[in-house]
């Protein structure tokens, strides 16, 4: 058994009185339920009216119905409930939730984090390659590390092993080195060694003994 409550409040034009009855629907209400109704009359000047429906008041019903005449209600079709004063209502009433005051705070979204996501904005890092021949001279500028290795029919692996380790392939005698963007220097200049490319790096030469690719 539930108590409900059905708060009305009533327009100037309808609370002096009118053919039209107000009705209340009953279709929320279970059998053995109760009802508070409160009719505000007058909210300027604070007029309303509480009234207590047992079940056996409501037995039966689909709606209820009433008019209002100055400051009196009246219940129609055989309705009769008990008038209460409010205080007693809210003491039959279940305590209603304390409303916060302001607005509602929106929940924040939850930011999920790529851990990939400076490699999914930017893309895969493409390097130029820089290709030295056995006489250690500059004979070729390939785009990148994979089109070194289909031109040369190595695997890319060795190839950027060899560009970090600046060691001679011991199966084609070439050399291969990283391209930096950001050294000054002629890149159409075929005359440039790889010594004074590692020079211009500042990196240290390679020793002579060459490394097999894996």
């Amino acid at each position: 058994m539930a108590i409900l409550e059905e708060h009305i409040v009533l327009r100037k034009r309808r609370s002096s009185g009118e053919p039209k009855p107000h009705r209340i629907r009953l279709e929320k209400l279970q059998p053995d339920d109760e009802l508070i109704v409160e009719i505000v009359i007058d909210s300027k000047n604070d007029i309303r009216s509480w009234f207590h429906f047992k079940p056996e008041d409501l037995a039966g019903r689909r709606s209820i119905l009433f008019r209002v005449s100055g400051e009196q209600v009246y219940w129609l079709a055989g309705s009769a409930p008990k008038q209460i004063v409010g205080t007693t209502a809210k003491r039959l009433l279940p305590n209603p939730e304390p409303k916060r005051r302001g607005r509602k705070p929106k929940e924040k979204p939850v930011k999920v984090i790529d851990p990939d996501w400076r490699k999914r904005k930017r893309g895969p890092k493409v390097r130029q390659v820089l290709v030295f021949d056995e006489e250690m001279q500059l004979k070729g500028i390939i785009p990148s590390l994979e089109d070194t290795a289909r031109l040369l029919n190595l695997r890319p692996e060795a190839i950027d092993k060899l560009c970090k380790t600046k060691r001679q392939s011991q199966e084609t005698g070439l050399s291969f080195r990283y391209l930096w963007k950001r050294l000054d220097f002629d890149i159409t200049d075929f005359k440039l060694t790889a010594p004074q490319y590692d020079a211009l790096c500042k990196r240290k030469p390679a020793d002579d003994n060459p490394s097999s690719e894996e």
